[in-house]
């Protein structure tokens, strides 16, 4: 299942879709953890595709499920990694986020 998208019932629902294209349509694509740049035309799971992550996660807060305060866009490897830790929870950012190394010093 590496790299696919899971779709749960509450993900599939009309309210949740429409909600979503109203989040993508709406707010820069970037991602609101890390800053990288995200394609709104990328398909789920997809490098570079966008997520939608809950800042109180779903776990925690269901009925902010769809309070569009408490969403964000968030690329792929940010929201797994985040899973359900509020952003005040010690939090271990992604190696995609982390200064790559060079062999010389410009």
């Amino acid at each position: 299942m590496e790299g696919q998208t899971v779709v749960t019932p509450r993900t599939a629902t009309t309210r949740w879709k429409k909600i979503r294209v109203r989040l993508i349509h709406t707010r820069d694509h970037i991602c609101h953890h890390c800053g990288a740049p995200l394609n709104p035309d990328a398909k789920r799971g997809e490098p570079g595709s966008i997520e939608i992550d809950h800042l109180i996660p779903y776990a925690q807060r269901p009925d902010l499920a769809h309070d569009p305060n408490n969403l964000v866009l968030s690329c792929r490897p940010c929201n797994l990694s985040k899973g359900a830790r509020t952003l005040d929870q010690p939090y271990q950012p992604p190696t995609h986020m982390l200064p790559l190394p060079t062999s010389r010093a410009w």
